[in-house]
C-alpha cells in the first residue's frame, strides 16, 4: 500500500526529471589555457655604413732635425704633394732642404710610397745638389720612416733613417791638412757612404 501512495509521487519526479534533461544542455567548462606568444625576432642588428674614414694625403709641411754620418746634426724643412693615389697605396713628392753645415746645404727631391691616408710606413729613393761655399757636389739614396698624426688634428710627426752616397769636391782641405804641417797636398774630394736620420713635426693643410 506504501509502494501505490508513492508511486504518483516517483512518476511526477521521473517526467520532472525527464522534462529537464530535455530543455537543458551539459555545459563543459573548457580548463584554461595558458597561450604562449610567438617568439620575436630581433631585427637585424646593420653595421653603420658611415663609419668615419681616414682623411686623404694632401700638402704637408716638414719641419726638423736631420744627421749625415750619424752624428753631423743638421735642420730639414720639407713639403711633400701626392701625385698618385691607388687601392691602397699613395705616392708623394716631397721638395727637400736641408743645411750640412754653415757653408753648405743641399736641395733636393724625394719620391715617397706609403698608405693613401698619409700615415703609418713610408719609403723610397731621392737625390739633392749639395753647394756652399767653395762646395758643389751631389748625394742619392733612400730613406724609410714613420708618420702619423695627433688625434683627428693636422699636426703630426714623424721619423725616419736614410741612406745616402755622398760625393761632393771643394771645402774639404781645412779637415784633412795634416796636423804636423808638413804641407801634404790636400785631395778635397769625397765620395762617401753616409747613414743618417730625420726627424720632427708634420702639419697637413
Amino acid at each position: 500500500m506504501n509502494f501505490v501512495k508513492s508511486l504518483p509521487v516517483l512518476l511526477a519526479l521521473s517526467l520532472a526529471g525527464a522534462a529537464a534533461a530535455q530543455e537543458g544542455t551539459p555545459v563543459f567548462v573548457q580548463p584554461p589555457q595558458t597561450q604562449t606568444a610567438p617568439a620575436q625576432t630581433p631585427a637585424p642588428v646593420l653595421a653603420s655604413a658611415t663609419a668615419v674614414l681616414p682623411a686623404t694625403d694632401g700638402v704637408t709641411l716638414w719641419g726638423g732635425f736631420a744627421s749625415e754620418v750619424l752624428i753631423i746634426p743638421l735642420l730639414n724643412l720639407n713639403v711633400s704633394v701626392p701625385v698618385v693615389r691607388g687601392p691602397g697605396y699613395g705616392v708623394a713628392a716631397r721638395l727637400t732642404g736641408e743645411t750640412l753645415s754653415t757653408a753648405a746645404n743641399a736641395l733636393g727631391a724625394d719620391v715617397l710610397l706609403g698608405r693613401p691616408d698619409g700615415r703609418g710606413v713610408y719609403g723610397g729613393p731621392g737625390a739633392a745638389l749639395v753647394f756652399g761655399e767653395n762646395l758643389r757636389g751631389w748625394r742619392a739614396g733612400v730613406s724609410t720612416g714613420y708618420r702619423d698624426t695627433f688625434g683627428q688634428g693636422r699636426l703630426g710627426y714623424y721619423a725616419e733613417a736614410k741612406l745616402n752616397y755622398l760625393a761632393w769636391k771643394g771645402g774639404g782641405c781645412a779637415e784633412l791638412t795634416s796636423p804636423y804641417g808638413n804641407g801634404e797636398p790636400c785631395n778635397d774630394n769625397f765620395w762617401l757612404v753616409s747613414p743618417g736620420l730625420r726627424f720632427g713635426l708634420t702639419y697637413r693643410f
